[in-house]
């Protein structure tokens, strides 16, 4: 005797469902072969017993319990840089993104970038009707992404209306796995399904204002110098690899164990770790930071750096001058996949990690 056909699935994995002369079709994810992949389910509707919901309201029902208090068939700007990370960015997109967003009903505008800074060129003029700028890349497209936003005379309306959401198809990945996990974060189903549902969160930024031209540029995930820049930077041929070349660019770095000459000068340094865990675990600030007061003191720019013209030796400030391998502050608590550098780091505390 043959069982009957089950579809296993999840409220959050349901993408969309419609009902059309007494038929029912979902759309959801469902995992085939240990991943999640899409599936379209399709189903006789017979006519509704007293009490019982019609095939409508059944179908309006399910929606309104899946995506909650969020909006779907969401409008979303694309970029997809074709050249990131194993340089496969371009089929992930068509093969398991595209299909997934069609059957959400979401309103899609794609564009493949095609040389360096093509990102920030167009988030520097990008109309703020979308819901979301999706990023199908590595860590380089948010980059330039933030940094365009930052260069607008509306900066403010720009990062408050338009989430900027990373969709895993580079080396390291590390924005994604930050928002969504090590286990989820590398799957470009996972940020899809994210882009989908879920709800806009603040994160910190960090302003880096260079010494001779005074150019600021800003990061959200770490600034390195050193070790942990070269590994990254040294790598480059070896895009192919996928994250495990920043361990091959590590391991070169520590044979050589070639000191640094890094100067850093750090105001009001908390170096309590007793005092900072305590801090984490009892008063952790919300996953969601509510918005800011509107107010004619908040500029719609970006602001500029706010210490950047103090002496070193000005009161608060520590400086260390000694030979090191590397330096790193951290944003976000994941470096990479397999690598926690920050692990007291909330996403929106105003602090850096050094």
């Amino acid at each position: 005797i043959l069982e009957k056909p089950t579809l296993r699935t999840s409220l959050r994995h349901v993408l969309y469902a419609e009902e059309h002369d007494n038929t029912i079709t979902l759309s959801t994810l469902a995992k085939k072969s240990n991943r999640l992949s899409l599936v379209k389910a399709v189903a006789a509707v017979g006519g509704a017993r007293e009490g019982q919901p019609t095939g409508a309201e059944w179908v309006r029902d399910l929606l309104q319990a899946a995506y909650l208090d969020t909006q779907p068939r969401r409008n979303f700007k694309i970029l997809i840089n074709p050249a990131g990370g194993p340089g496969k960015a371009r089929g992930i997109f068509e093969k398991r993104i595209k299909p997934i967003l069609d059957a959400a009903r979401c309103v899609t505008d794609v564009t493949c970038t095609t040389h360096r800074g093509h990102a920030r060129e167009i988030a520097m003029t990008l109309p703020l009707t979308y819901d979301a700028i999706l990023l199908v890349s590595g860590d380089g497209l948010p980059h330039e992404v933030v940094n365009g936003f930052a260069q607008r005379l509306d900066a403010r309306a720009a990062f408050e209306r338009t989430a900027i959401v990373p969709i895993a198809a580079g080396s390291g990945n590390a924005f994604s796995v930050n928002l969504l996990g090590p286990q989820e974060g590398m799957d470009p189903v996972m940020g899809i399904l994210n882009a989908i549902k879920g709800k806009p969160m603040k994160l910190d930024l960090a302003s880096v204002t260079m010494q001779n031209s005074k150019e600021t540029i800003y990061s959200f995930l770490t600034q390195t110098g050193g070790l942990m820049a070269e590994l990254d930077l040294g790598t480059e041929n070896l895009r192919w690899m996928g994250d495990t070349r920043f361990i091959v660019g590590f391991i070169r770095g520590l044979w050589s164990k070639t000191p640094r000459a890094l100067k850093v000068t750090i105001r009001d340094p908390d170096n309590d770790k007793e005092r900072l865990l305590q801090s984490f675990l009892n008063d952790p600030p919300p996953p969601h930071a509510p918005d800011a007061e509107e107010s004619n003191e908040i500029p719609a720019r970006m602001p500029g750096p706010k210490y950047a013209d103090e002496p070193d030796d000005a009161e608060g400030w520590v400086t260390f001058d000694k030979p090191i391998l590397y330096m790193q502050g951290g944003l976000l608590p994941w470096v990479g996949r397999d690598l926690i550098d920050f692990p007291l780091k909330q996403p929106c505390d105003g602090s850096l990690h050094l």
